[in-house]
């Protein structure tokens, strides 16, 4: 009987203490479809319309200030304007990852429209050099970050087999926007003067896997690939009227780019899964490279430079657009926002070391 007992006893206890462990999380898997998913699907890409879509037509902005409000500056010093926008676009990304994993996206992107809107109303009024930097380079390119940001890691946590398409469709927002805002921001600015048309904590944990050989290698090539790839976008108008390109056409050139971005958006998603995200991305790396030097560089005439604006916005967004996924494939889901906000805040400052 005092055997039966104690073996009793000793069952109860490790019954107990098997309690008191903690056990591991069970993770659910995203639905993976469903009226909810594609409705984040939708948003998301409506984010990325407002943000990165917004970003997009830098060039615009470019000739603008370098013509008419700020024409007694440099282009290296007007340029600044746009390099800073990319720069707290994506520098902004790990902050905003580490609130994401803490809060949600709801308060972000309150957040994000106030500042992204607040920005630019002050841009429509600034007259000085600096106060276009301070609205314009600063507070509305901090905006548009609480937007995009919480947009690139939304979608990957309602899907599974299809994440690819669903990522793919969210972002060609950017796309969408960067076609429509260069043409309505020309016509307004023409029709209704600039003014007008600008107004209407990680533990040590998370910090040991955050050094994953895979992982760092993704953040380093798109640190270097965004400090090769904006140059060609902010200064591909600019360029073309110095190559004696009609200036009327030459605005057209960012929304002839941003028309070959949409494809370049759509296509990972579409055949990534068979032939390998990471594949297609490399491929479209070297194709932007390629492309710079060989067509853009020494492009003389309108064949050429159109040509160029469609296929560079074709390559460089299909690796824009892959980034979320490669992400995804390398991260664990509950790092996933704190992941991709180093990954975009990283590529910041290849934004601002390119000018």
């Amino acid at each position: 009987m005092s055997d039966e007992h104690s073996s009793v006893e000793q069952g109860q206890t490790k019954e107990e203490q098997s309690q008191d462990e903690p056990q591991p999380q069970q993770t659910s898997q995203p639905p993976d479809g469903g009226l909810k998913a594609w409705l984040c699907v939708l948003g998301c890409g409506a984010c990325y319309f407002c943000s990165y879509g917004w970003i997009n037509t830098l060039s615009v902005f470019q000739e603008y200030y370098k013509n008419v409000a700020l024409s007694s500056y440099s282009s290296l010093d007007v340029g600044w304007i746009a390099t800073l926008q990319n720069f707290f676009l994506q520098f902004c990304g790990p902050f905003v990852g580490l609130l994401f994993d803490r809060f949600g996206p709801r308060y972000l992107l309150i957040t994000g429209a106030v500042l992204h809107v607040f920005g630019l109303m002050m841009a429509s009024i600034s007259k000085e050099y600096y106060q276009f930097v301070l609205s314009q380079g600063v507070c509305s390119s901090i905006g548009t970050s609480f937007i995009f940001n919480p947009a690139t890691v939304s979608v990957p946590m309602w899907f599974s087999k299809r994440r690819g398409l669903a990522i793919a469709l969210s972002s060609t927002g950017a796309p969408i926007g960067g076609v429509i805002y260069p043409i309505f921001v020309n016509r307004l600015i023409d029709s209704v003067d600039f003014g007008w048309a600008m107004r209407r904590p990680v533990n040590r944990e998370i910090a040991r896997r955050m050094l994953s050989g895979p992982f760092v290698f993704l953040v380093a090539a798109f640190f270097f690939f965004t400090m090769g790839v904006l140059l060609p976008i902010t200064y591909m108008t600019q360029n073309a009227v110095a190559k004696g390109l009609d200036t009327g056409l030459s605005r057209y050139l960012v929304s002839m780019y941003n028309a070959g971005a949409f494809v370049g958006r759509v296509m990972p998603g579409l055949v990534g899964h068979k032939t390998g995200f990471f594949d297609i991305t490399a491929a479209c790396c070297v194709a932007t490279g390629v492309l710079t030097l060989a067509l853009w560089i020494p492009a003389a005439g309108t064949q050429p430079l159109v040509a160029f604006a469609v296929l560079f916005g074709w390559a460089a967004n299909a690796v824009i657009a892959a980034m979320p996924m490669l992400i995804s494939l390398v991260s664990a889901p509950h790092e996933l926002g704190v992941r991709a906000g180093t990954v975009f805040g990283f590529a910041g400052l290849g934004a601002l070391a390119y000018d």
